[in-house]
């Protein structure tokens, strides 16, 4: 399905890019994650609370990654005018924190838990642009590279992260020659941590993540080749 998704927007796009000024560069992307949720509880079968799990935060080390631009104006009758499309590809490590509780241990018993995961980020957005200014939306894609195991040593609690996760973004921006710099919002549609299970059921964290971003790329024309 991942597959699919990529080859059908490649495959609508590129009539259009065949006659698109080509830029191509690399981007840096800062991200702030807001996440919110309440502890989660597990109990046994005597309905007695044996672990307590507390979502404390989500991190987003800096995505860095390459970035392939196209620019077309050729049908606005205003020259300051013009449509983009921008697709890239993201590397970023991610970190979530866990207050985990123990009672059967301690009624005091308390750790902290981070789960490292990495991913590749693929935006694909377009948008207008008017003199420098640019606005945008469009569809992000991020698929699971490397998920951490951090949970395994605890009874009855499985982790299996999900491999796909969409999202929307919309996004705004000055561009400064070859220089842009914007500023993006990312809304998740699945759970930050929904891929905790407890005796094989879901029983994680269901809060959708959003992500705030202060994206700089740096894009170098390309010259079309006559033949």
């Amino acid at each position: 399905m991942d597959r699919r998704i990529i080859l059908f927007s490649f495959l609508f796009f590129f009539p259009i890019l065949c006659h698109a000024q080509l830029k191509l560069g690399a981007k840096v992307a800062f991200t702030k994650v807001f996440v919110s949720s309440e502890a989660q509880l597990y109990d046994n079968v005597n309905d007695f609370v044996i672990y307590s799990l507390d979502l404390d935060r989500q991190q987003m080390l800096p995505s860095i990654g390459p970035t392939v631009y196209y620019k077309f104006s050729e049908r606005f009758e205003n020259r300051n005018l013009a449509a983009f499309i921008q697709l890239e590809t993201l590397f970023n490590f991610r970190r979530t924190h866990f207050n985990f509780k123990n009672f059967l241990i301690s009624i005091n018993h308390e750790e902290q838990i981070v789960k490292r995961n990495s991913w590749i980020r693929v935006p694909i957005y377009g948008g207008f642009e008017f003199y420098k200014f640019r606005l945008g939306i469009g569809p992000m894609f991020s698929f699971l590279v490397h998920e951490q195991k951090v949970f395994g040593e605890i009874p009855d609690i499985r982790e299996d992260a999900r491999s796909f996760e969409p999202a929307a973004m919309v996004m705004a921006g000055v561009s400064f020659d070859n220089l842009v710099i914007d500023v993006s919002y990312e809304y998740h549609f699945n759970g930050v941590s929904e891929f905790l299970y407890y005796k094989e059921q879901i029983n994680g964290f269901r809060d959708l993540p959003q992500f705030l971003s202060l994206n700089l790329s740096y894009l170098v024309p390309q010259k079309r080749k006559r033949w």
